[in-house]
């Protein structure tokens, strides 16, 4: 759920002595990009950021009290999500998000442990105003 600790997905990759703050960032805070880090986890963008990495970085902050644009967290939450469905985030949207939408052959970097050298998001998408409104779908 939202509410579950990140450190619930990898307890084998956490610091020996995880901070209060590290143990209580939820997967909402890394959602809502107030995980509580003072400043952005630094990695090369060859070698991706690695779950080790993301966990032992300083939480300076109480997760939910601090907003940050946090590149890393976005690759936690697909990581996260590669744990719980067993599926890469592509194979997980593909039938969710990209068929509907007509995008073709999407590509995403693989987050961390596996790493390409593809810009984040790519594809291709069929003309917009073919596309069905999801306005449309909201009652009343």
């Amino acid at each position: 759920s939202l509410d579950d600790p990140v450190l619930k997905f990898f307890p084998d990759l956490a610091p020996e002595n995880p901070s209060e703050n590290l143990k209580a960032m939820k997967v909402r805070d890394l959602l809502s990009m107030s995980g509580g880090h003072d400043v952005e986890p630094k990695f090369k963008i060859e070698d991706g950021p690695s779950v080790k990495e993301f966990l032992a970085h300083p939480v300076i902050h109480k997760p939910g009290t601090h907003f940050l644009y946090n590149t890393a967290a976005t690759f936690m939450q697909s990581a996260i999500l590669q744990k719980v469905t067993g599926q890469t985030l592509l194979e997980y949207l593909g039938p969710r998000l990209f068929v509907p939408l007509g995008i073709a052959d999407p590509a995403w970097a693989v987050p961390f442990m596996v790493h390409t050298h593809r810009s984040p998001v790519e594809g291709s998408c069929q003309r917009i105003s073919d596309l069905p409104s999801p306005l449309k779908s909201i009652p009343g």
